[in-house]
């Protein structure tokens, strides 16, 4: 979530109001249009990565970054899908 219009002025990230524009549901539509936002924000708070204030209905990331916890296959395609290569291959 490095992208600017979801941090603040020192980088951390911003709450999310759930719904609008530059918001969770926006956010997880950008990631995924296979898993709708609902059940993206619902599995994000079962594993204790986000936080949701229903009464001002905003969104909290308190995870400082997410790598499965379980199975090495699914930390392989993690590191595949993030991974940058800065410099040429020999």
């Amino acid at each position: 979530m490095g992208t600017k219009k979801y941090l603040d002025a020192e980088g951390k990230p911003v709450p999310l109001s759930y719904l609008g524009k530059n918001s969770f549901t926006s956010l997880a539509e950008g990631i995924s249009n296979d898993i709708r936002a609902r059940a993206m924000l619902d599995e994000f708070i079962r594993m204790d990565i986000v936080s949701h204030d229903k009464i001002n209905n905003t969104v909290t990331l308190k995870a400082e970054s997410f790598v499965p916890h379980d199975g090495w296959e699914d930390k392989l395609y993690y590191l595949g899908s993030t991974a940058e290569i800065t410099s040429p291959l020999p």
